[in-house]
């Protein structure tokens, strides 16, 4: 398979585009066969397009992020998703430029329909909203895992509950096996029978020898 490789001459027509913001003008400076050959380019790896934006100045790789940001939305096949070439480059320019990397953020946001672009944005149109989103759904997220927990609580606390009630009958029976997984489950081996006494007491009422050893270890 062919390598694929931007022209330095179609690289500097998307940031001539990009920097006067004539995104009409995609038509007029990109001839069909090249719409539809260079479409791959929206999905080359961080790979591919960091050592481009390492060689391009913060202008004009904030220029080349507005027009991709645009193509993906008004040309056919561009659209990127989660690999989107808009990602990487923002990646990258946002390790140049710390204190206008928000205002980039907030200008993709206005004006790309790909949700993942400049990062997962929660389908936000600004970078305030996007926040608000951000906010929200970590909110829900930390909710799910608290309402996850104490259900999972609660079901190893009915499985130890279930465990107590059972063991004695299975020392009992000199079951060493059950015994060993009701305790897996969380039998309380200080629990008392309708008789006063714990497992232990139980098991050595009973002369079950095997399953002393096992309640007598630590």
């Amino acid at each position: 398979m062919t390598e694929y490789l931007i022209p330095d001459d179609l690289l500097n027509r998307l940031i001539d585009i990009g920097t006067c913001e004539s995104f009409h003008e995609f038509k007029e400076k990109l001839i069909p066969e090249e719409i539809l050959f260079h479409k791959q380019m929206m999905i080359q790896s961080w790979q591919f397009w960091y050592p481009i934006a390492t060689k391009l100045s913060q202008e004009n790789l904030k220029a080349l992020i507005k027009t991709l940001t645009v193509a993906e939305s008004l040309l056919e096949g561009w659209q990127g998703g989660s690999v989107s070439a808009v990602i990487w480059l923002f990646n990258k320019y946002s390790t140049f430029d710390h204190e206008n990397k928000d205002n980039l953020a907030d200008w993709i946001l206005r004006h790309t329909d790909n949700y993942y672009v400049p990062f997962s944005n929660y389908g936000a149109k600004t970078l305030k909203e996007y926040y608000e989103l951000r906010s929200e759904y970590m909110n829900k997220k930390r909710e799910t895992q608290v309402k996850e927990e104490i259900r999972h609580q609660d079901a190893v606390q009915k499985r130890a509950v279930m465990a107590t009630k059972k063991i004695f009958s299975a020392i009992a029976r000199g079951d060493s096996k059950a015994v060993g997984a009701l305790i897996e489950k969380g039998a309380d081996l200080s629990a008392h029978n309708s008789e006063g006494l714990t497992p232990l007491q139980w098991a050595e009422r009973c002369g079950k020898e095997n399953i002393i050893n096992i309640l007598r270890q630590p």
